[in-house]
């Protein structure tokens, strides 16, 4: 069965957002790709063959200060679009102005439709961060057909 497991070990996401601009999450580090299907780099995963197919993402967003009101995390497929949202991801940030979130679902995609990872936060300057790690600590992605 096809699967992707992979995480984000560089810091070309930082920076990128916080000013309401989306952010598509590139340069992941692959642990295991079965089937070939993730192109790195660009950050998307073709699907080899109809199906449904289980994703689970989880990022730290860095740099957030009281002024950003609110962050959305998405996974983009060519069909449609899945979202999690968080309300106050300032205020409710750590105390190393971190926060985290999580996005995932059953997605239904056609033979070679493309799957993405997306983010963005609102209301302050573009300091934030998709923090990224040596290990699959900090922003991860999981990718598996299921049927």
């Amino acid at each position: 069965q096809p699967a992707f497991a992979g995480y984000l070990a560089d810091t070309t996401n930082y920076n990128s957002t916080g000013n309401g601009s989306e952010r598509t999450l590139t340069s992941w580090t692959e642990l295991y790709d079965i089937g070939s299907n993730f192109t790195n780099g660009p950050g998307y995963f073709t699907a080899p063959v109809d199906g449904h197919y289980w994703v689970y993402c989880k990022t730290v967003l860095g740099g957030l200060t009281t002024s950003h009101a609110s962050s959305k995390f998405m996974i983009v497929t060519s069909n449609r679009t899945w979202s999690e949202w968080n309300i106050n991801v300032g205020a409710t940030r750590d105390s190393n102005y971190n926060n985290i979130m999580i996005v995932s679902a059953l997605v239904d995609m056609d033979a070679g439709d493309e799957l993405r990872i997306k983010g963005n936060v609102y209301s302050g300057g573009q300091t934030v961060d998709f923090l990224a790690d040596s290990s699959p600590n900090a922003t991860y992605l999981n990718i598996r057909l299921m049927q």
